[in-house]
């Protein structure tokens, strides 16, 4: 009867990493394949693993880490010798990226690690890669830019397990338990926006200096590029049922299900690169299996173990705000908009027309890690490799325009409403001959609206990730006659395999015991 338990426990996990490997089709028609007209020459970079000019980035939780949860705790958690049959463990964990260009590629456009700003009246203008009459900066304004994005996590998991037949006499259900972890998070999220070779400030009151003033104005609703952003929250309450199928000194065979609550509010996208806590306001589901195998028979001293952890999480779909380029136009939501039918020179922000709400169905995640653990009576070191990944979201609806947006054109005098260019990029304003009349023109320019057939999905939404990690752990045990305690520590370096992840180094220190 065990064999049919088991399996049961492994379907779900199962479908959803076959989920993983699946692609999505939106329920909005027309999804933009080739999402921005840009191809990645770099021979290094395989196909699918180059991103540019995104504008959400999912990293992964601090607390999201299976071979540090299990590391020790896998003893006291199947193993319990205790009047109470009850467990804990704290956990303290500091994660710290690692600066790699292929971070700064994936949120600036083209696949550049620096932008140079320059208006009209720069007689060098066709080089340039921002036209500064976008951000508000004067004709004559020069200037570039860059970031470093970057990332800090630090946070403290409680975790207690309860064995059931502490409380039942059922034979079959003796074997089984429940865990709680509620984990305190805490993420600072830094771009490092910097500025160079900067002429020709802006001087009026009502306009940006330079670029970082640019790109932090207090008209601008959402998608600023801001200094520090930090955020301190509950990550997702994780409660778990689960049994030990083989537990026989070194060998232990055990399936779980988890289920994650979130405690914390969705992002509201004022940021890029906006600092979240745990799976960002959704539900999750997962299921997930633990092995390890004795190596050496009839040792006295200590046991070389084989150990392996496998564990996959479905997140449900929810409502986000998401800031969307313009197909084939990457950072076209740093234009400036006019409404149809609207005043001349109204010059909206994009990022505040451009951002839309809209239900996102996330990826769905695989944890895998295997390796080999020392143990003795008093003392357990273990050695690891682990691979983290998540499919790309999709984005399923969005809510519409209300009122008909277009690229901001210039005005003429004589001008009694806004005009469009829509053949502008960021890079230069270019309008239609229908859109571009002469002052003395018998006919009325025509007004070229934005749709939304037009908004690039792809651009604002998580790409998938795939990362590689070894990590490196070890501690000490000591039973009592009533209570067991162990003390431990680790560290891992990770490395993400494709560009829509971060490169982190991080450790873990760790003390708990059953009773």
């Amino acid at each position: 009867m065990r064999k049919y338990f088991f399996i049961l426990f492994l379907i779900p996990f199962f479908l959803g990493f076959r989920s993983l490997r699946s692609c999505y089709c939106s329920d909005i028609t027309n999804r933009w394949k080739y999402s921005d007209l840009f191809v990645c020459n770099d021979p290094g970079c395989d196909e699918g693993n180059c991103f540019t000019g995104r504008s959400f980035m999912m990293t992964r939780p601090v607390s999201h880490n299976v071979s540090a949860q299990q590391s020790l705790w896998h003893d006291f958690l199947y193993n319990k010798d205790g009047q109470m049959n009850g467990s804990f463990q704290v956990i303290a964990y500091y994660q710290q990226s690692i600066r790699q260009d292929d971070t700064v590629k994936y949120f600036l456009p083209c696949f550049k690690t620096f932008l140079r700003v320059l208006g009209d009246g720069n007689h060098d203008s066709i080089h340039r890669d921002i036209r500064a009459e976008w951000l508000g900066l004067p004709s004559n304004f020069r200037g570039s830019l860059s970031i470093c994005p970057e990332q800090r996590q630090a946070g403290v998991v409680i975790e207690y397990s309860q064995d059931i037949k502490k409380f039942v006499e059922y034979d079959f259900l003796k074997r089984f338990w429940v865990n709680i972890a509620l984990p305190l998070i805490a993420v600072e999220n830094n771009m490092n926006l910097v500025q160079f070779d900067v002429f020709n400030k802006g001087t009026l009151n009502d306009q940006p200096k330079d670029i970082v003033e640019a790109f932090r104005q207090p008209c601008w609703k959402f998608a600023k590029i801001n200094g520090k952003c930090s955020k301190f929250n509950l990550a997702p309450l994780m409660i778990r049922f689960g049994g030990a199928f083989l537990s026989d000194g070194p060998n232990q065979v055990v399936s779980y299900t988890t289920l994650f609550i979130p405690t914390d509010q969705e992002d509201d996208n004022r940021f890029l690169f906006e600092p979240l806590v745990g799976y960002n306001g959704h539900f999750g589901f997962g299921t997930g299996v633990n092995f390890q195998i004795g190596l050496n028979r009839n040792d006295e001293f200590y046991d070389v173990c084989l150990f392996l952890n496998l564990e996959g999480v479905f997140l449900t779909r929810n409502w986000h705000y998401r800031t969307f380029d313009l197909k084939g136009r990457q950072w076209s939501r740093y234009l400036l908009f006019n409404k149809k039918g609207g005043p001349p020179d109204q010059n909206i922000p994009g990022v505040n027309i451009l951002t839309r709400r809209v239900k996102v169905r996330p990826y769905n995640i695989v944890d895998f890690s295997t390796g080999f653990r020392i143990k003795s009576e008093h003392f357990e070191a273990e050695l690891g490799y682990n691979i983290w990944g998540h499919g790309a979201e999709r984005i399923e609806c969005v809510r519409r325009f209300e009122c008909e947006w277009g690229i901001a054109g210039i005005s003429q005098d004589g001008d009694q409403f806004a005009r469009s260019a829509s053949l502008s990029t960021i890079c230069h304003q270019e309008a239609t001959e229908e859109e571009d009349i002469p002052e003395n023109g018998e006919q009325e320019p025509v007004f070229v609206p934005i749709t939304d057939m037009d908004l690039n999905l792809d651009s604002a939404e998580s790409q998938g990730a795939l990362n590689h990690k070894v990590h490196a752990a070890g501690g000490f045990e000591r039973k009592g006659t009533s209570v067991d305690v162990f003390l431990g520590a680790g560290a891992y370096y990770e490395i993400p395999q494709k560009n829509s992840a971060l490169k982190t180094w991080g450790a873990w220190l760790k003390l708990g015991g059953s009773f």
